[in-house]
């Protein structure tokens, strides 16, 4: 039997909520570009705590209503490190499904499979 994960157990395993929390001071952009460079800042302060945590945080990601713990993958991702950290703690179906994936990729997801999302 599979184990059940509720989507705020999910949203723990994420660092990315914490940081847009600690810059919810300033207003949201408006503009396509300001969305853009609101979200580098975000990747590259995503960045910048995971490197320096230590112990490093336990990261989740669903896909396809499957939780993965992409702790140990975070670093080897082909399409590097911030990707992994912004989508950790939430659905990245979405994102993945834009992105052409190897077949080895979506045999990973087996191997990283913890759980089932559930509502």
């Amino acid at each position: 039997m599979s184990r059940q994960i509720s989507l705020d157990e999910l949203r723990a395993h994420g660092l990315r909520d914490r940081i847009e929390a600690s810059s919810s001071s300033n207003p949201a952009p408006t503009t396509m570009m300001g969305r853009l460079q609101a979200m580098r800042e975000v990747e590259r302060k995503l960045v910048e705590e995971f490197t320096a945590a230590d112990p490093k945080p336990t990261l989740w990601m669903a896909l396809h209503g499957k939780v993965l713990d992409v702790t140990t993958f975070v670093t080897m991702h082909p399409g590097g490190l911030k990707v992994i950290l912004y989508y950790a703690g939430s659905d990245a179906t979405g994102p993945f499904a834009t992105i052409a994936h190897s077949r080895s990729a979506h045999t990973m997801i087996e191997r990283f499979t913890i759980g089932e999302l559930v509502p």
